[in-house]
């Protein structure tokens, strides 16, 4: 990958700065090219003209040796007034002077290809770009810091550790190895799979914390959905009508508690209808709840909720509308009124604690991605495989395939399945003159 590329960092449109990016081998003696004088040193942003054409503008150029970037390659920003037709004619230069448009990912692909960072920690950056809160900026930070890197790199020396014990006991049967380590095997494997277990359980926060959670506002027509979403949001987001059935089709919205993003989810009545466009609307309304993390199940007395709010596959939270004409509470955890917004905040709060806020909030690493999910799933079935064989007395070549499988799919994670680097592991535990 020493081509050299470039792309506008910056947003499309006029800006007061507009910074264009670069990297490959060259890229420092095209610059000189066009932009005088040179900064002398690296890593330091040096003011001077950038000269194109005959038309000269001021500007500021930064570049990073090999292999001290980003990329690992050479490396230059161009900081230059955010005119877009100054754009467009520098990247026009830059055309001539070899470079082409980066692909999408491509600086952070070279990254990883150099060595420069994995692939977790390349999925936390592309994460914290794409945050829309805080708990997803907070998640992807963490992730690109190298907290779940760090935990995968942990989990694959213990499997190495497994397999240097297995190893030596087939290469050196004399000693008769096999019998005194697959205890110890054993020992590291349910650590592991402890840890992976943990992992595992932070998956519905993880999910929560990048994306947000979504909550349906389900209930029987005119019982006040639409003045709760409304309370919520803090505007009049939904038509309110004493017509029964005004609310036909979902209707969301979405703000950020402590936070985290909630989408709210207002719905058609749920009720008995001939009005075809209403039948549509009901059904929306049970897709909706079908796809909810949470369902708040709104009525304005305190009768049982019905048995299709019984079989919602997420928690729910049974709100009783129109508080400021009826305050009483019997079966309801939560009285609220859209019009005054009496305990809207209470609700929230309880929305907040049913999703495991504080957790999502503050826990030191969350998985937030579903690939990662599915490569630790994979892992832990093979060390409990693994397991499962040592108990049955299975040989121990059968038992080290196993974990190196399990090695294979935590390494997935970071990116790191290259098996050289298990067999210099494991061969580095033996002994001097082994």
């Amino acid at each position: 990958m020493q081509d050299k590329i470039f792309a506008l960092s910056t947003a499309v449109g006029k800006s007061a700065v507009a910074i264009l990016r670069m990297s490959g081998e060259g890229t420092k003696a095209a610059l000189k090219e066009i932009f005088q004088p040179f900064p002398d040193k690296p890593n330091y942003l040096k003011y001077g003209n950038l000269t194109i054409d005959g038309l000269t503008d001021t500007a500021m150029l930064v570049y990073f040796d090999a292999p001290k970037s980003y990329t690992g390659e050479e490396m230059a920003e161009i900081h230059l007034h955010g005119s877009m037709p100054l754009v467009r004619l520098v990247s026009e230069k830059l055309f001539s002077l070899g470079f082409r448009t980066a692909n999408n990912g491509e600086f952070t692909k070279r990254a990883y290809v150099n060595g420069k960072t994995n692939l977790s920690k390349a999925e936390g950056l592309a994460d914290l770009v794409n945050a829309e809160s805080l708990a997803a900026l907070r998640a992807a930070g963490i992730l690109a810091r190298g907290g779940l890197g760090d935990i995968a790199d942990g989990l694959q020396n213990d499997l190495t550790d497994c397999l240097a014990r297995l190893e030596a006991a087939l290469d050196y049967p004399e000693e008769d190895l096999e019998g005194a380590e697959m205890p110890l095997v054993e020992e590291i494997l349910t650590a592991a799979q402890k840890k992976i277990d943990g992992l595992l359980r932070t998956a519905r926060q993880g999910k929560t914390a990048k994306f947000g959670a979504r909550v349906a506002i389900v209930g029987d027509v005119n019982v006040g959905k639409s003045s709760l979403l409304n309370a919520i949001v803090g505007y009049d987001r939904a038509i309110v009508s004493s017509v029964k059935g005004t609310t036909r089709d979902t209707i969301e919205e979405s703000i950020d508690f402590k936070g985290i993003k909630f989408t709210f989810i207002d719905t058609a009545g749920q009720r008995e209808t001939e009005d075809e466009i209403e039948m549509i609307g009901v059904r929306r309304a049970r897709a909706a709840m079908e796809d909810a993390d949470i369902v708040l199940f709104v009525s304005d007395d305190d009768s049982s909720e019905p048995d299709w709010i019984k079989t919602a596959p997420v928690p729910t939270i049974f709100v009783k509308s129109k508080g400021d004409k009826n305050p009483t509470r019997q079966k309801a955890d939560i009285v609220v009124s859209g019009k005054t917004g009496e305990n809207v905040q209470q609700l929230l709060e309880k929305i907040f604690d049913a999703l495991g806020g504080r957790q999502v909030m503050t826990a030191p690493v969350l998985l937030t991605n579903q690939r990662h999910e599915e490569c630790l799933t994979s892992a832990q079935e093979c060390i409990k495989e693994a397991k499962s064989m040592i108990r049955d007395g299975i040989t121990a070549d059968l038992i080290a395939a196993t974990i190196r499988q399990a090695w294979q799919y935590v390494g997935q994670i970071t990116g790191n399945t290259d098996m050289q680097t298990v067999v210099d592991a494991i061969f580095s535990k033996f002994c001097l003159g082994k």
